[in-house]
């Protein structure tokens, strides 16, 4: 009894399965395409405004939504950004190794560092150490708005001029 009872209830299975299972379709995913591979390269943007950006650098490879950059330099009214390599986005710039940002009232050094073009925003959530003319600091992380000309700076320890 107990036999007929497993059969019965297994053949059950097999045909819910059979009707009720439907097999993953498998598509292929697109993957980047390099399109473009820069050496040496330099870029001077001017704006109607009268600004002028200059991007800079020993490598780049264009990609069909992103563009890597190696050793770049970066300049836009008085920020300067520097780093041995960069992922360039539409909305986003990620900055890795050697991270330098200079303006002309401090520098910051870390080893990693994202600067969101459209909010004027720069998130370091690496360590990294600043310099001013009379300040020394290190800290965990930072925020930098270059529009308002501020900085949120965490978990730091500072050396200040007096």
């Amino acid at each position: 009894m107990k036999f007929r009872l497993f059969f019965f209830a297994l053949a059950a299975f097999i045909v819910a399965w059979m009707v009720f299972f439907k097999p993953f379709e498998i598509e292929e995913g697109k993957t980047a395409q390099r399109k473009i591979t820069f050496e040496n390269f330099l870029f001077k943007e001017l704006t109607p405004q009268g600004k002028s950006v200059v991007v800079q650098g020993s490598k780049a490879l264009a990609y069909d939504e992103k563009l890597l950059f190696y050793d770049v330099f970066l300049q836009k009214e008085d920020l300067r950004l520097s780093a041995k390599e960069g992922i360039y986005t539409p909305t986003k710039v990620v900055l890795q190794r050697n991270v330098d940002l200079n303006t002309s009232r401090f520098r910051i050094k870390t080893s990693k560092a994202l600067y969101y073009l459209k909010a004027g925003i720069i998130n370091i959530n690496s360590p990294f150490q600043f310099f001013s003319d009379n300040i020394r600091a290190t800290g965990k992380r930072a925020v930098v708005d270059l529009r308002q000309r501020r900085m949120k700076a965490y978990k730091i320890k500072a050396k200040v001029k007096i």
